[in-house]
């Protein structure tokens, strides 16, 4: 529906799903994967925040607007778990999470 992504662009984390691998991401940065999505460790780029989780649909989706809902409910689900096992597992006061949608317009 709304795509920003220029032609031949190839979707990282796709990439990953394929099984190619680099210096930003490798097999073990894997955490769960179901049907639907997926959470994995952040990509390395991000030192500042070693605790980084991304959750993410299995299949490609550019972003939110094309999302189908079951996608939708069970990145949302996933994410309600990564949280709960990140407060249980390093006691933190609290997490955040976000989530983004196409460029901001200029």
């Amino acid at each position: 529906m709304f795509s920003h992504q220029p032609p031949g662009y190839r979707y990282p984390f796709c990439e990953v799903l394929r099984g190619v691998h680099n210096d930003n991401n490798a097999p073990s940065d894997l955490l769960v994967q179901g049907d639907l999505v997926l959470a994995r460790l952040a990509p390395k780029r991000r030192p500042a925040n070693p605790g980084g989780v991304l959750v993410i649909p299995v299949e490609h989706h550019e972003n939110l607007y094309d999302l189908p809902r079951d996608v939708g409910h069970a990145v949302s689900d996933l994410t309600q778990d990564v949280a709960v096992a990140t407060k249980r597992a390093y006691g933190c006061d609290g997490t955040s999470t976000r989530q983004h949608n196409e460029p901001a317009p200029r």
